[in-house]
């Protein structure tokens, strides 16, 4: 009788914590994905603040960062004609290859979307566009690397989640406790 109410104690006990824990993670996956995408924005609005052909803003290592470029994710920049044509592409003198074919589907992408911001997870690109008079600037920025630490940080939590679960479970039931025993 003893040993079931201590396994149903355990077993609550556990559930509660495992809540606890699966909140904090989430929170904390959250918050890292709401700071990412808000970099990601930070970084394309100052692309497209930008004239075509300019240099990014400078890093002075150990300094501020430029406002107008938060961060140096990947970014470039289409214009298009009002019928959504491409007539330029900017990479910001960042070491970036994108083919015309994936260029075309992307802005394609963007202009039937009917949203001035989005993500294109097919090209696994986030992108913002303004109306210019000629047409659309639109700025697109890469995820890779975000998408890339936010697997890492979910694995990592799972991992510190488990180890966590079973270090409580060991010391909530351990030998001398008489979980095991009779």
């Amino acid at each position: 009788m003893i040993r079931k109410l201590k396994w149903k104690f355990i077993a609550v006990t556990m559930a509660l914590v495992s809540l606890v824990l699966l909140i904090v993670f989430l929170l904390l996956v959250f918050s890292y994905y709401q700071n990412a995408a808000q970099d990601s924005m930070e970084a394309m609005r100052g692309a497209l603040m930008r004239a075509p052909g300019t240099d990014l803003p400078k890093l002075e290592i150990g300094g501020k960062r430029p406002q107008a470029h938060a961060s140096m994710i990947p970014v470039f920049t289409v214009g298009t004609d009002r019928d959504w044509n491409i007539l330029w592409m900017s990479t910001e003198n960042q070491n970036i290859e994108i083919t015309e074919e994936v260029l075309e589907e992307a802005v394609a992408a963007v202009s039937q979307s009917g949203k001035q911001s989005g993500i294109l997870s097919g090209f696994s690109l986030r992108y913002l566009y303004e109306q210019s008079p000629e047409g659309y600037r639109i700025a697109f920025a890469d995820r890779t690397a975000e998408m890339e630490s936010l697997g890492s940080l979910i694995r990592l939590s799972l991992l510190v989640g488990l180890i966590g679960l079973a270090a409580f479970f060991s010391s909530a039931c351990s030998w001398r406790n008489g979980c095991w025993g009779p």
